[in-house]
């Protein structure tokens, strides 16, 4: 189905909303007035204000950042809101019939507001301020220093006005994904001070949003508990079944309010407010709330750019340029002068990329959007005439390459296939079926196609196609990751990247040697010269060239060689004209550079040095490349000597609402064509579009998109989506004390330190020589040199400062009296979160080691990367190698792809004794133990941390430790979508043998262990003493000293030991091999 052009034409530039008879649509976060007599919501990024029964709406805000979460204090005069106006969401206060808003919150992390407290003189928000965990915050609304409130996971709050405590949301599923069910699904745990915490909702169904009603044991909130819809419940604190009160279809409500008085709630539901008499019969109806508006700046965005973001190329003479920005082709000189000027060549309001021109330069082949599907089209070079179009597929098209002669377009289609259409239309013939098909190259002399085509297990390997018979040779066939074939200009020649030796390098195999004969052909060595001028009077050089590229696959030996490497990874290579050089980019000491490399020998030499990450590099000349850095294209010798911007400048105007209409088409189109599962999951992803897309009235800015498609992912009901970025990134950056600090206020303003973390700028260990050392309790009374007034706030004063210096003045207590000073030099957000990180973890270490007298080890995966991989190889060889059992923790590890090398070093058996003369024997492997193990899993384990535990079980390994995980198994890439916003697209799905979708599943644990906020709150960690206490007992009182006899030495030695049946495992003795 094609949707752009009907949404195109439908648009129009004001942003007026359309007043149908329901009122205006798009409008979000309600929140009621305590009287219940106003209403406040989100329209167009501003907040807005108006009768509780609908009506014209007042405009409370006009700024160009967008604003969220309303809030009324509990005497209704204020509202509190969170604004991203300087670049991330922090919290501001303006009176509630408009007027100046005050910032009360400077850091950098993303901050929620979400209510007020009983006596209006603290905001309550959400944030990720300490860890990278939300929890509830509060800051004086007059300004101050915020305060933690909740050492748990919290993403919500409400405080009751008549003692009944907080109420708290926890869980860490996105709202909009309203169908989940699982262990990461929202709860809601009632906070009283004086108490523990405690969960009053916790199902595998949502239970969020939660708001007091009158008198403090009574809320209401949303919850999917009952036909799988969010609907409106109500519950008492001491009730074990819920009431519920309305019967929305799906999608159901979103972002309740209440007033104070609990007679009417608000609520959202695809783009309206709905309203609802809790009173009487408890049946919602829709609000008409006409907000009529006035652009508060202008929908066209001006654009006058350098910066290519799309596809480019140059034509064969390296005299024109042409590149997509932001969607629209222009085309210029390479070297322009005084007199020439970029030519647009299209105007479309969607996407038109991957420009490719002919081989004469007349032409240029791309991809558009523009019929509303991805096609094929072609222009004329200097933008002559209209594009003309090539394809209308219902799949998608994308990589065109025009063949040598020009006649035809090679190009790929849907999840992998290669079609061949001709230059001036026709219907186009498929040459090889995907999946799995990727980066085609079209040999120069026509008859052959290579590609990299990927196997079950995900491995690229090397294919070449010949066109007219269709035959196929594969010609790497190699348990490493081959990718990027390209063919030598002279067609004797394949260059591809391999990670076969460990790193990526580029190798090439040889498959038309020049002017040589072949040896192993028996026509050629019988020495007849007859056959052989025969054969040069009938073919040309190009047909001789083909004829032993043919000979050579159908030979079938294929060795090819590496060429020159760099010490680092090595990518993107491309041919020099003559086939003697190859350029590529690579990474070395960090930095990505251009790099040549000579294939008769010597080290390469490197082209740039300024780390700029140059991409897309190809010769233009014999002597000369082009190449993107930051965004520009540059041209200059292969020798690196010196390079020129390539002045070619896109000026153009975007109407805003077009573009947003484009983006949601291309969002939902590639949902449409690249989700794992072809039948999205159950949904009428026609309907769906439909639905949301009448919703784009209501879209004004990014953020408005964003949360519009989110809902639209919602539908889905799958991990790994999602939508972000796209934006100008300004927002503030900090420094990090690495200490808490508490406020103290006298004459002046000073902080006592609580608390140190070690390792951080407070620590002993980072101070210079001759410093005094800060400790728990002193008082900083001079900071930056200089008393600090009453009310300065900490974090205004961090505001770039990571690793600046930072004079400090310490005392015993809040006085002017300075007893000891040091340097504080605070540190980024990423080095401060390694420290907490690497503190806690540490403290998980020491724990195990004191419970178990050191014969358990402790080891934390953060991430199924390879960092994390080395540190637990590390960590085998060293610390936990005479460990006599391991607990292994993916608790809070949201994945990657490591777990079947963690497998492998946790399963595989030994198969060899080393022993060096005068030295000590040593099992091969090194780090190989069969010992009992434990895994702990969490609700927050997922992806590939839920693969590990449910491989880990599938092996006997030994148990899982928890609660369940996420059910968040889906392997995801992601697409720049237009605007520049990143769309997260779920491509590749996991399943179990006997054929289960591990999506939405999770992964149960053997041994069930709750961690509740009140463990949180108090730092117990129930889970890990389960799991310590399971070890305890596999191993036993005394240490181990497992000695397998002689006769079942030699079946041990080759990992099938007669105790395989007992994971537990045994220790081998060593003098037993004599």
């Amino acid at each position: 189905m094609r949707h752009v052009a009907a949404v195109l034409l439908s648009m129009t530039a004001s942003c007026a909303p359309a007043l149908a008879s329901g009122g205006t649509i798009g409008l979000t976060d309600p929140a009621l007035s305590p009287d219940g007599e106003t209403l406040a919501f989100v329209y167009l990024g501003d907040l807005w204000t108006v009768h509780s029964g609908g009506g014209d709406a007042y405009r409370l805000t006009t700024h160009v950042a967008s604003e969220s979460d309303p809030r009324f204090s509990p005497d209704g005069s204020m509202i509190a809101f969170t604004s991203d106006r300087w670049g991330n969401g922090d919290i501001y206060v303006m009176p509630a019939s408009g007027g100046p808003a005050r910032r009360i919150t400077f850091h950098e992390t993303n901050e929620r507001t979400r209510c007020w407290s009983a006596d209006g003189a603290r905001v309550l928000f959400s944030a990720a301020r300490g860890t990278r965990r939300t929890q509830i915050w509060s800051a004086p609304a007059l300004g101050g220093d915020p305060r933690r409130i909740t050492k748990y996971v919290a993403t919500d709050a409400a405080i009751s006005r008549d003692g009944g405590g907080m109420l708290a949301t926890t869980g860490s599923s996105r709202w909009w994904r309203w169908g989940y069910r699982g262990s990461a699904s929202a709860g809601i745990v009632l906070d009283r001070t004086g108490e523990e915490p405690r969960e009053l909702l916790r199902s595998d169904y949502h239970d969020r949003w939660p708001n007091w009603l009158p008198g403090g044991r009574e809320f209401l909130y949303v919850s999917a508990r009952e036909g799988g819809v969010p609907n409106l419940f109500r519950c008492a604190v001491d009730a074990t079944e819920p009431v519920r009160i309305t019967n929305e279809p799906p999608p159901g409500v979103s972002f309740p309010a209440l007033d104070a008085i609990g007679r009417r709630a608000v609520f959202v539901r695809e783009g309206r407010l709905h309203s609802v008499d809790l009173v009487g019969q408890g049946e919602a109806t829709p609000l008409v709330i006409h907000a009529l508006s006035d652009d508060k700046e202008t929908p066209i965005d001006r654009i006058e750019t350098k910066s290519v973001d799309g596809g480019w190329d140059v034509d064969s003479g390296a005299e024109h340029l042409v590149a997509s920005f932001k969607g629209e082709l222009f085309a210029g000189k390479t070297s322009p002068g005084d007199d020439d000027y970029p030519q647009r060549l299209s105007h479309n309001a969607g996407r038109d990329d991957a420009p490719r021109f002919s081989p004469d330069g007349e032409r240029i082949a791309f991809i558009s959007d523009r019929g509303g599907g991805r096609d094929l089209w072609v222009i004329d070079a200097g933008g002559e005439g209209e594009a003309v179009r090539l394809t209308d597929d219902p799949e998608e098209d994308g990589a065109p390459q025009w063949s040598a002669d020009g006649e035809e377009i090679l190009f790929e289609r849907g999840r992998g296939d290669l079609y061949i259409v001709p230059d001036a239309g026709g219907k186009a013939r498929k040459i090889a079926s995907g999946p799995q098909l990727h980066t085609p190259h079209r040999s120069p002399l026509g008859d052959w196609i290579v590609f990299e085509r990927h196997n079950a297990a995900d491995v690229g390997d090397i294919c070449v196609i010949e066109i007219e018979s269709g035959e196929e040779w594969t010609i790497s066939s190699h348990p490493a990751h081959d990718q990027m074939p390209r063919w030598s200009p002279d067609g004797r020649k394949l260059l591809f990247e391999s990670d076969r030796d460990g790193s990526w390098d580029i190798f090439v195999l040889t498959l038309a040697q020049p002017d040589k004969g072949d040896p192993d052909d028996e026509d050629e060595e019988d020495g007849s010269e007859e056959g052989k001028g025969e054969r040069d009077d009938e073919t040309t050089e190009d047909g001789a060239i083909l004829e032993e590229v043919r000979r050579f696959l159908e030979r079938g030996r294929f060795e090819p060689e590496k060429i020159p490497s760099t010490a680092g990874n090595d990518h993107d290579a491309a041919w020099s004209p003559d086939a003697k050089s190859v350029i590529f980019r690579s990474r070395v000491m960090g930095s990505w550079d251009l790099w040549k490399s000579d294939l008769e020998g010597g080290a390469p030499t490197q082209i740039t040095q300024d780390g700029a990450d140059e991409t897309g590099a190809r010769w233009i000349a014999d002597d000369k490349i082009a190449y993107r850095a930051n965004g520009r294209i540059y041209t200059g010798p292969a020798t690196g000597a010196s390079r020129v911007a390539v002045e070619l400048e896109a000026r153009f105007s975007i109407d805003r609402r077009r573009l947003h209409a484009a983006v949601f088409d291309e969002a939902w189109r590639a949902l449409r064509e690249q989700f794992y599962d072809p039948a999205l999951h159950g949904a009428d992803w026609s309907a769906v579009g439909d639905r949301y897309r009448d919703r784009l009235e209501g879209v004004w800015d990014r953020a408005d998109l964003h949360r519009l498609i989110s809902e639209m992912l919602g539908e889905l009901n799958a991990s790994h989506l999602g939508i972000w970025g796209g934006g100008p990134r300004n927002r503030i950056e900090m420094g990090h004390v690495g200490a808490e600090l508490e406020p103290v206020d006298g004459d002046f303003r000073a902080w006592k330190i609580v608390s140190i973390v070690p390792k951080g700028p407070f620590d002993p260990v980072r101070l210079e020589v001759g410093e005094e050392r800060p400790r728990v309790g002193d008082h900083i009374v001079r900071w930056d040199g200089v008393h600090q007034p009453v009310g300065a706030l900490l974090d205004t004063l961090l505001v770039d400062r990571a690793d600046r210096p930072i004079p400090i003045g310490l005392a015993g207590r809040a006085r002017r009296k300075v007893q000891k000073q040091f340097t504080l030099r605070p540190l980024p957000w990423s080095e401060m979160q390694r420290l907490l990180y690497e503190d806690r973890i540490e403290g998980r270490q020491e724990r195990v080691r004191e419970a178990s007298d050191g014969r358990v080890a402790y080891i934390h995966l953060s991430a199924m990367d390879q960092r994390n991989l080395r540190r637990f190889r590390q960590t085998l060889l060293g610390e936990a190698y005479e460990a006599e059992a391991l607990i292994i923790d993916v608790r809070d590890n949201g994945g990657g792809h490591i777990h079947e090398q963690l497998l492998q070093a946790l399963d595989r058996g030994p198969y060899a004794l080393r022993h060096p003369r005068g030295g000590e024997r040593s099992l091969q492997p090194a780090n190989w133990r069969r010992r009992p193990a434990a895994v702990l899993i969490n609700q927050r384990s997922g992806s590939d941390a839920e693969i590990f535990p449910e491989a880990f079980r599938a092996l006997g390994l030994g148990p899982l430790v928890g609660v369940p995980t996420s059910g968040s198994v889906i392997g995801t890439g992601g697409m720049r979508l237009l605007d520049g916003s990143w769309l997260r697209l779920p491509t590749v799905g996991w399943y179990t043998l006997d054929g289960q979708n591990l999506e939405n599943r999770g992964v149960s644990p053997d041994v069930y262990v709750g961690l509740s906020p009140a463990d949180e709150t108090a730092g117990r960690d129930p889970q890990l003493a389960r799991a310590i206490e399971l070890m305890k007992k596999e191993i036993g009182e005394a240490p181990r000293a497992f000695n397998v006899p002689e006769s079942e030495s030699v079946r041990c030695a080759a990992g099938r030991c007669a105790h395989d049946e007992h994971r537990g495992g045994a220790w081998i003795d060593m003098e037993s091999w004599d």
